[in-house]
């Protein structure tokens, strides 16, 4: 899916965004340093390992992300979307599991019959994208959608900008392998690239 071979040209092709370089917003600021590049070891990390798997470096960090995020947003619920032809169901469950130790008060909810979202996760394809934007239209004050694989083919890089575009794509941040998109009306719209 990712690969680490990639990763070093990603990585200094976005150099001039680390740290949260061209931040303007205090607290867009705060969650790109505080909880999308914190580099401290979480309290869930070692108790997860084990659901890693056959991860690679890539996807292990995005997984470490995930729970970061959660633990920073406490949602009330998290649903998670996927078609088959995007996973194989292993990246999945690791990212459930991760996804639930952050916030282990969440229930998982299916999103067709959720009244409102706290928390999106989507592994992003041509089959997913129409529910991802589908499901965005419950998201809650506050909430958060997770999208990995924004750069994975043409068509999820179109469905990336039709998500960001969305109304309630508050403040989005642009990671290259997963955008992270917060609803909050209190701030204002905000895009972000972020060396990840």
């Amino acid at each position: 899916m990712f690969s680490v071979i990639k990763y070093p040209f990603v990585y200094l092709c976005r150099i001039t965004n680390v740290r949260g370089f061209g931040i303007q917003s205090p607290s867009a600021f705060y969650f790109a340093n505080e909880v999308i590049n914190q580099r401290l070891p979480y309290y869930k990390y070692k108790e997860l390992a084990s659901a890693t798997g056959e991860c690679n470096f890539i996807e292990r960090k995005l997984l470490k992300l995930y729970l970061r995020v959660a633990n920073y947003v406490r949602p009330s619920n998290i649903v998670i979307i996927h078609s088959d032809y995007a996973d194989d169901g292993r990246l999945t469950n690791a990212a459930k599991q991760y996804l639930h130790g952050g916030c282990e008060t969440a229930s998982m909810a299916n999103w067709t019959n959720a009244e409102t979202i706290g928390m999106l996760f989507a592994l992003l394809d041509d089959k997913s994208g129409k529910d991802v934007i589908q499901a965005m239209e419950k998201l809650s004050e506050g909430g958060c959608c997770i999208v990995q694989g924004i750069n994975e083919s043409t068509e999820a890089r179109q469905w990336w900008q039709k998500i960001k575009s969305h109304d309630k794509a508050t403040v989005v941040f642009d990671l290259y392998y997963a955008g992270i998109v917060v609803y909050n009306e209190k701030h204002t719209k905000g895009s972000y690239k972020v060396n990840f």
